[in-house]
């Protein structure tokens, strides 16, 4: 069976890497929900691996889904502004199956380290509360808020993967927040009075994740990556 799935998905990357070659004028979208979304991120990879030109790069975007690989991924991946920006994914704060791989996560221990996790993220997230929606593109801050997230809501076997439909329609009537530097007079300041610190507060408290973490920590993946 598995050799089966294999010839059959050699031969769809063949055919969509042919239509990509002849329509270079038309935007190729990849998309997939839980499991199928990490799929779509193997395929995207395959594509961008296998192309030439870079006028008509593929973008995938996944809703949901787990993470799929491990550091060597993640630095093959992210040094590269071309294929990095090729990966957004969209993840509610209260869906378990994004943390499904991350170890520990519900743990004590990897909410202080959660460098422990094999897994890593890459590309752009989209992280999305009820009301809410803010962009993340720091993988070590991306990690910290899934595991944080995942310490609030558990496993929540409640939640349904159609939440991210009314999610994404909602994102047409809301601005998302990124990079915000304006800062609430009626809210106290970070403990660091940094644009940077209170943009990063801004978007936490969008997702209802304070005071349940620390900004500091968040504000420490940022300022090592802009140093």
């Amino acid at each position: 069976m598995l050799v089966g799935v294999i010839y059959c998905s050699s031969h769809v990357y063949l055919y969509i890497k042919i239509l990509v070659q002849m329509n270079s004028a038309t935007p190729l979208i990849v998309t997939g929900h839980g499991l199928g979304g990490s799929i779509a991120s193997l395929f995207t990879i395959s594509l961008l691996d296998g192309m030439r030109s870079v006028k008509n790069r593929p973008l995938c975007i996944t809703y949901g889904s787990p993470l799929i690989g491990d550091k060597q991924l993640q630095q093959a991946i992210s040094p590269s502004p071309m294929w990095n920006s090729c990966f957004l994914h969209v993840v509610s704060i209260k869906d378990p199956l994004p943390r499904l791989f991350i170890t520990n996560h519900s743990s004590s221990a990897a909410a202080l380290s959660p460098k422990i996790s094999t897994y890593m993220p890459f590309g752009t997230y989209l992280l999305c509360s009820d009301v809410n929606s803010t962009c993340f593109d720091n993988l070590d801050s991306i990690l910290e808020l899934l595991i944080a997230s995942g310490s609030i809501y558990g496993q929540n076997q409640g939640f349904q993967f159609t939440e991210y439909e009314n999610m994404v329609e909602n994102l047409t009537h809301k601005a998302i927040c990124k990079d915000l530097t304006i800062v609430d007079e009626n809210e106290p300041l970070p403990k660091s009075d940094s644009v940077l610190a209170s943009s990063i507060s801004l978007q936490l408290r969008a997702l209802g994740l304070t005071p349940h973490m620390q900004v500091d920590h968040i504000f420490y993946y940022q300022t090592t990556t802009i140093i």
